[in-house]
């Protein structure tokens, strides 16, 4: 990547912005009371005198360029200004109430109390070691609160934390920090140039009992030209803490834990310290330069990939990165940081200081938390056992949501910041086609599972047939049901007995709708009658009588063209035995008599023009007489026909 930046510090050409202000070091006292007991309201961020209660407005910071897209050159407060070697960290001050000297040692505070008359004094004054910066960002995460926080974060890591962790736990022992940072931003021009593929379709083949899968891409020329401006890109400032990755220390959990609203800094004063501890800057803006120049360009590269290649980034590949750097802005911070801190001792006399912290502006927590290794090992083992992938993942998992060793701010997408003047110009240079993704032979075990998906979509086939067949016949069912119970409504069926037990008649009536059809669906309903009649006796001396009548009533529907043409047929026969005995046993006479009748009735209409019956009857003396009656009727649209035929039978003995 080609940069022009600015990086000649300590020239000429940089602009100092004096950030000093106008306190006095020595004692700060309240302008109502006098009072040097002053410390920060930690719910509006006011300074407030804890004897008449008085708050004052904090100071705001002027005296920088606010408007970054017209920033040109370095410019940098006077907080930020390299730190001078000679300068020693110990200040000795004189009491102003009781004229005794105080050390105040500024790489640690920047207050201190005298042990004589217990008046405050404070550092106000920018030295060159780095001690007093540009501005401050107050605490407002209350103690309690972060408290709280701390013991969330470690309850929920409890099972696997080592059991000295455990025991030794005071959560209570948290301390509010002001660590040192530089705030920067950033006025850069960028231009990126490369290529982007974007699929077109995705597909397979196969050949040779081998499957492709193959992919069609249209590749485009990328170029981007565009202003970045980048406000409030926090870097630590202290050495130490710059190495994330250190493993004496987890001080990527003190990174992860921005961002912090910088836009609310104030004025530095030192009443802000006033129950905390603070650790000074030791690493000046030139040893940062490069450190931003790097984070600058990934912003830049977030900002191209989110906001203008949304459907097209498959497969950037850049082939030129181009930042030019218009002005830089330097600042100095102390921003609010609470922390709980515990060091583990370990084998070969190694220690590890573990990190706990908090946000003491929004109240974000992350930590490390030191793990029982022999427990998470047999733990891991005993799923192993069952299996393997499962124990390999448990102990991965439960090392990384303890230790959170990767954890890191991530500035690319947090940092704030904005594109102006975009040119962006996507050129299709070529279409490539069939390009591989994968292949993969089709051996027996896949000519199987096709065989056996096969074989389920046939099983599946079948079921989905029988099932449709029970629907049918539960349809059907319902539909003989209804035709039944219709059948037995419309049609009345009388059978009587007269005093000659031969002569049994039968009058069956049936009503059925017609309507035009050519097809028929029949429906058949059956129902049996019996009765039981005495005959009447004159001449013998006991005689029984039994009829038994039988009755069927059939109905059929026919049904075309959306017409339907119902049929009702009624089928009757009756049997009649008599026996009769005399006293004397002489003679025996049996009678059986046997009817049978079968209506058929159309459909009929509103009027009736005419009825027409014709009889017809055969008789035979002798054993057994033959009697047949048929009868039909027609008139307009109704017909019915009437056939009956009875048979009767005697013998003596």
């Amino acid at each position: 990547m080609d940069n022009r930046e600015l990086d000649n510090f300590g020239t000429s050409e940089d602009t100092v912005i004096d950030t000093g202000v106008d306190l006095k070091d020595g004692q700060n006292k309240c302008e109502k009371c006098g009072s040097t007991e002053i410390s920060v309201n930690k719910n509006n961020g006011n300074l407030r005198c804890h004897f008449c209660r008085h708050e004052q407005e904090p100071t705001k910071v002027e005296k920088f360029v606010t408007d970054i897209s017209q920033l040109e050159g370095q410019v940098i407060g006077s907080g930020a200004e390299d730190i001078v070697a000679d300068v020693k960290d110990q200040l000795t001050f004189k009491c102003g109430s009781c004229a005794s000297e105080v050390v105040i040692d500024t790489s640690e505070a920047q207050q201190a109390r005298c042990h004589w008359c217990r008046q405050t004094l404070s550092v106000n004054q920018q030295i060159p070691n780095g001690a007093v910066p540009d501005k401050v960002l107050p605490f407002s995460v209350k103690r309690e609160d972060a408290i709280a926080a701390i013991e969330k974060f470690v309850g929920n890591r409890k099972f696997l934390a080592n059991k000295t962790f455990k025991a030794e736990f005071q959560p209570e022992n948290v301390m509010g920090v002001y660590l040192p940072y530089m705030v920067i931003d950033v006025n850069s021009h960028a231009k990126f140039v490369g290529e982007a593929s974007h699929t077109v379709r995705t597909y397979t083949e196969i050949n040779e009992n081998v499957e492709r899968t193959l992919k069609d891409v249209d590749v485009y020329r990328i170029e981007r030209d565009f202003d970045l401006i980048v406000e409030d890109l926090t870097v630590e400032a202290n050495a130490e803490k710059l190495k994330h990755r250190s493993s004496e220390r987890t001080n990527n959990i003190v990174n992860a834990i921005k961002p912090f609203d910088v836009e609310k800094s104030v004025a530095w004063n030192a009443n802000y310290m006033t129950g905390f501890t603070s650790q000074k800057r030791d690493v000046n803006a030139s040893e940062l330069s490069g450190l931003v120049q790097e984070k600058a360009e990934d912003i830049a590269t977030n900002s191209v990939m989110n906001d203008t290649m949304t459907s097209k980034s498959q497969g950037v590949k850049w082939s030129r990165k181009n930042m030019t750097f218009k002005g830089k802005q330097w600042c100095s911070a102390y921003l609010p940081v609470w922390i709980y801190s515990y060091q583990q001792e370990k084998s070969n006399d190694k220690r590890q200081i573990h990190y706990v912290a908090v946000n003491g502006r929004t109240q974000k927590a992350m930590g490390s938390v030191p793990m029982d290794t022999t427990k998470l090992i047999a733990f891991s083992l005993l799923l192993a056992l069952l299996f393997i992938l499962p124990g390999l993942i448990f102990f991965f998992v439960m090392k990384s949501r303890y230790r959170n060793a990767s954890v890191s701010h991530d500035f690319a997408r947090e940092t704030t910041r904005r594109m102006n003047n975009l040119i962006s110009n996507d050129t299709l240079i070529r279409q490539d086609r069939g390009i591989l993704v994968s292949e993969r032979r089709l051996d027996d075990e896949s000519q199987q599972n096709s065989n056996r998906n096969a074989g389920r979509s046939a099983a599946v086939a079948v079921a989905a047939a029988s099932q449709t067949g029970r629907n049918a016949n539960t349809s059907n069912k319902v539909a003989a049901k209804k035709s039944s119970t219709k059948a037995k409504t419309e049609s009345k069926v009388s059978v009587s007995t007269t005093k000659n037990p031969s002569e049994v008649k039968s009058n069956m009536k049936a009503t059925t709708p017609r309507s035009d059809a050519t097809s028929s669906t029949p429906n058949r309903s059956t129902s049996n009658a019996t009765s039981r009649t005495r005959p009447n006796t004159s001449n013998t001396s006991s005689k029984s009588s039994k009829t038994v009548s039988q009755t069927r009533t059939t109905t059929s529907t026919l049904t075309s063209s959306g017409t339907n043409r119902p049929t009702t047929q009624t089928s009757s026969s009756s049997r009649t035995s008599t026996s009769s005995s005399s006293s004397s046993g002489s003679s025996r006479p049996t009678t059986q008599t046997s009817s049978s009748s079968r209506a058929s009735t159309p459909n009929r209409s509103s009027s009736n023009s005419s009825r027409s019956t014709t009889t017809r009857s055969s008789s035979t003396s002798g054993s057994s007489r033959t009697t047949t009656t048929r009868s039909s009727t027609s008139s307009g649209s109704k017909s019915t026909t009437t056939r009956s035929s009875s048979t009767t039978s005697t013998r003596k003995k």
